[in-house]
């Protein structure tokens, strides 16, 4: 979770704003209200529940290159999920959007600070030269020695073998972990 949240940058609210969308399809059935001078930020030309906010920003990146613009890395809104966009840095002489699409009818709010978009550089029109392969683990002898190694010590080190804490009454307990845990012992011995 970590190293996905470092995988990029994050855009944040400017201010409190708060998207409420009726259920309809025309853009005009979406309404931002936003509580700072940034309502400019804000088109809801799209229609379909779906908000954009301009980033202001233009981005520049080697030709193989581009930026993929996605939700904040485990962070959630409910009633609302970003949509994905992969922007053209390589070639791309404007700013971009984030563009939020609503769930349901309703209200969602944005707290000045929240996350409202995630930016990373990936590798562009590179997918074409890679072909997926599925296989068994076992078709890759190196591979599967190193799984094996990998999952023996995560059956020896269970970190909670010592119990856990009840957050109310404080008493330790580690029936579910053992129990948990000499099931994937007895798993494994088979």
């Amino acid at each position: 979770l970590t190293l996905a949240n470092q995988s990029g940058w994050e855009f944040r609210a400017p201010d409190r704003f708060v998207i409420d969308w009726n259920g309809g399809d025309k853009p005009t059935d979406l309404v931002v209200t936003s509580y700072t001078k940034d309502a400019h930020l804000f088109y809801t030309g799209m229609g379909h529940g779906i908000c954009s906010i301009r980033t202001g920003y233009v981005v520049k990146t080697p030709e193989d290159y581009a930026i993929l613009c996605t939700g904040a890395p485990n962070f959630f809104v409910d009633g609302a999920v970003q949509l994905t966009s992969l922007i053209e840095t390589n070639w791309a002489h404007m700013t971009f959007f984030i563009n939020w699409k609503m769930t349901r009818p309703g209200k969602v709010t944005f707290e000045k600070n929240d996350p409202i978009g995630f930016v990373t550089v990936v590798p562009h029109r590179q997918l074409e030269n890679i072909e997926m392969k599925i296989d068994t683990l076992l078709a890759d002898e190196e591979l599967y020695n190193r799984f094996l190694i990998w999952q023996n010590a995560e059956l020896e080190v269970d970190p909670y073998i010592e119990g856990i804490e009840n957050s109310e009454t404080m008493e330790k307990t580690n029936k579910f972990h053992i129990t948990e845990r000499e099931l994937k012992v007895n798993e494994y011995r088979k």
